[in-house]
């Protein structure tokens, strides 16, 4: 079943996601585009150029003309979004290589909730012309350069694009601040990985001795995670150094997702600003920024780092300049006094069950601390330095995801089997309650 939410829309190609979906899906979208312009790209998945084709075609049948990037990374089309209109991305982000998917972009800001239901809609809209595909260059380094001011602090940079997208734009953004820089897995006929949070990143740690710093890009760049002195940081971290920075740049208030490191809060007042949260999601953390009038924001757990002023999402490439720009003794002192013991996983678990059995863990869990609710799940917080966040998954089906983080590494760990206890005894609860006698146990780590 194909996944459709605000972080875009995801399936397996050829068994969850079809091309007759993307043409009913670019139909919706078409209704939404009051520019009647969209800029469009895709990331180097076998299956992204031919999607791209078909939902070109969809869009211009529609009246839309089509203004395309090439391959390009997701920041970049969301940037150009604000220029023309609306943008699509073809990629499935962090999704493995035999997903795919789109994202949807309008004046810069992924689709909220509403639109999502109009892109449902697979309604063509009314049209008296049939639109027209131009091949178009980026303006995206031009812009990044009227907004950061980059200073060179004359290191080697190391760069793993994991055979993505960000290949062609990160050398450009790169020469352009004067930074030497070595990139590597940089064949887009070889895709490695796509999701540098949870990889090893063994090439990148063996470039990074001697006090070089890393970073690595996701397939669609806009996750980045950074490697120093040979150790691969938490993703949170290329947050809170983002933010250092904007902080020294003279922002002021932040927004971040409920799946963020305490450490990041605990920075962003210890420097005199403000923080606000947010659901989890990209267009969550955005929407708080708005109504919050906060300068930036981001989320820990997926190493993202979004500054509104340049671009309404998360963007990696932006913020491996921000990060490249700080003094080394900065980024040391940053990293140095920044613990924290942060475990995330997900469990296998049938989706048309997740939400009776998150109602049951509140019933479990009312004699802790302070309970949080929200739409798609619900965060426990124990004690000033621990808590724990179990919400559904926007990106695959019958996924539930688990963050837990403490100040001890042996307290995350007990808090990990409790929180697992606790789900697999709510999980129970519901067979029990809807009495299936074929009703598979699907939880698994």
């Amino acid at each position: 079943m194909v996944q459709i939410s605000i972080s875009g829309i995801r399936g397996i190609f050829g068994h969850d996601f079809l091309l007759e979906n993307a043409i009913e899906f670019c139909n919706g979208f078409s209704n939404i585009i009051k520019s009647k312009k969209c800029a469009i790209a895709n990331d180097v998945r076998p299956s992204s150029k031919i999607i791209k084709n078909v939902s070109s075609a969809a869009l211009i049948q529609n009246g839309i003309d089509v203004y395309d990037l090439g391959v390009m990374p997701t920041p970049v089309v969301f940037h150009e979004s604000r220029n023309y209109g609306s943008g699509m991305m073809i990629t499935a982000s962090h999704n493995t290589i035999v997903w795919n998917g789109i994202k949807y972009s309008i004046n810069g800001k992924g689709v909220n909730n509403d639109q999502i239901k109009t892109i449902k809609n697979s309604k063509m809209c009314s049209r008296n012309l049939i639109g027209e595909e131009i091949k178009i260059n980026t303006k995206y380094v031009e812009d990044m350069n009227k907004i950061i001011k980059n200073d060179y602090h004359g290191r080697k940079l190391i760069i793993d694009v994991c055979g993505g997208t960000s290949k062609q734009i990160i050398s450009e953004v790169l020469n352009k601040y004067k930074h030497k820089s070595l990139i590597i897995n940089d064949d887009v006929t070889n895709l490695k990985y796509t999701d540098p949070v949870h990889d090893k990143l063994d090439n990148l740690i063996m470039h990074t001795s001697n006090n070089k710093i890393g970073f690595a890009l996701d397939i669609d760049g806009d996750r980045l995670v950074v490697v120093k002195n040979k150790k691969k940081m938490l993703p949170d971290l290329t947050v809170l150094l983002c933010i250092a920075k904007s902080i020294e740049l003279g922002y002021k208030k932040f927004v971040v997702s409920l799946d963020t490191s305490i450490i990041i809060t605990e920075y962003i007042i210890r420097m005199g600003c403000k923080v606000y949260y947010s659901k989890v999601g990209e267009r969550n953390v955005v929407e708080q920024i708005e109504i919050t009038r906060s300068h930036a924001g981001g989320e820990g757990s997926s190493g993202g780092f979004i500054l509104p002023e340049f671009n309404y999402c998360r963007d990696g490439i932006l913020s491996c300049v921000l990060i490249a720009s700080m003094k080394d003794a900065d980024i040391e002192k940053i990293l140095n006094t920044s613990k924290s013991f942060i475990d995330r996983y997900k469990l296998n678990i049938r989706s048309d069950v997740t939400n009776d059995m998150i109602t049951g863990l509140s019933e479990k869990i009312k004699s802790y601390n302070e309970i949080r609710t929200y739409c798609d799940g619900i965060k426990i917080i124990f004690d000033k330095n621990s808590w724990a966040l179990i919400r559904r998954s926007n990106t695959e089906n019958n996924t539930v995801r688990i963050s837990i983080e403490t100040n001890q590494k042996n307290k995350t760990m007990i808090l990990k089997k409790k929180i697992n206890v606790l789900i697999k005894d709510a999980y129970a609860q519901i067979k029990r309650k809807r009495n299936y006698k074929n009703f598979s146990e699907r939880i698994s780590k």
